[in-house]
């Protein structure tokens, strides 16, 4: 397969910004629909608290409004879009896959599935915190960890589901200092299983203290759970069949560790809470799967045929509801 259209750093940096505002300019006038949230909690203007929330900063941007022009929508809408091309950008980089036509049409199709749509124009604070998170793997892949950690602070304060994903972070980061100390592959395997179990574990029993409350849920209208417990753990085995090359990638680290408390959320049956983190690691699942395959032509019809896919899902979902 011959590639056309390579392009410099630049050329991806302006396509990314081209597609983003477009993006958001189309969410924010309605092309796509509103969901349920938008019209309960983030159509109302500089939304005011009483007391202090620590996720009062998601609110605050997410209903930001000017002169009677809602910018939250567009900013969230903006951002998650930017933060999705640089990711898709990154995995381009790191896989060796030189191709402006196919990162246009990859990005263009991401930015329309239902984990971006739903958190543009319904779940706003989880789109804000999507977009650090996936800002915090782009940094922490070019090995700039003070921004990275900048990344994933932000986030916290945006959505409920920052502070877990803070200390993913945490764990993973303590995770890449065992590679440099434990030279025993089988050694280091066994690390990596206990503590990420023992992670597991500890957030399990936190949250059948703290919310003990378990709901019953369906994943964006329908039930695509056993979907996600089947990536989680396609995602394990393919982790420690590779262990040597993965452990290399802190993406890899993060995931790996992500998919024991999903499992763990899903069969303790936390489906709120296995819901909505899922729906936030969807595309960098992929992304990374994709990298396991090997070769550049395989690796891209992969991402295309699984982010079609993920398309014709968002149809089928009736995620755009202006097409209800």
């Amino acid at each position: 397969m011959q590639y056309n259209l390579i392009g410099s750093s630049y050329s991806y940096k302006k396509t990314i910004i081209f597609f983003s505002i477009g993006f958001s300019i189309l969410v924010a006038s309605g092309f796509y629909g509103f969901g349920y949230d938008w019209y309960e909690a983030y159509n109302r203007p500089n939304l005011q608290w009483g007391l202090w929330h620590r996720d009062r900063l998601g609110f605050a941007v997410s209903t930001l409004t000017i002169y009677n022009i809602h910018f939250g929508i567009y900013i969230t809408s903006l951002l998650l879009a930017l933060s999705t091309g640089i990711l898709v950008e990154t995995f381009f980089k790191i896989s060796n896959m030189q191709s402006l036509f196919f990162f246009i049409i990859i990005f263009i199709g991401i930015i329309h599935t239902w984990p971006i749509i739903m958190s543009t124009s319904n779940a706003m604070r989880q789109g804000l915190s999507m977009s650090f998170i996936f800002l915090m793997f782009s940094a922490i892949v070019r090995n700039n960890k003070k921004l990275s950690f900048i990344y994933i602070i932000i986030s916290t304060f945006l959505h409920t589901a920052g502070p877990l994903y803070l200390f993913i972070y945490g764990t993973m980061l303590i995770l890449l200092k065992f590679n440099t100390i434990i030279k025993k592959k089988n050694h280091l395997l066994f690390v990596y299983l206990f503590i990420s179990i023992i992670v597991c574990l500890g957030i399990i029993l936190s949250l059948m203290i703290f919310s003990p409350l378990k709901s019953e849920t369906l994943v964006i209208g329908k039930d695509f759970s056993k979907i996600f417990v089947f990536i989680g753990f396609i995602y394990i085995f393919l982790f420690i069949n590779y262990f040597s090359k993965t452990i290399k990638n802190p993406i890899n680290i993060f995931l790996f560790i992500f998919s024991f408390i999903s499992l763990a959320l899903f069969f303790y049956g936390f489906n709120w809470e296995y819901e909505r983190l899922n729906m936030m690691m969807t595309i960098p699942y992929i992304m990374v799967i994709g990298s396991f395959i090997k070769g550049k032509d395989f690796k891209l019809i992969f991402l295309i045929l699984t982010f079609g896919l993920l398309l014709l899902l968002t149809f089928y979902t009736g995620m755009y509801a202006s097409l209800k």
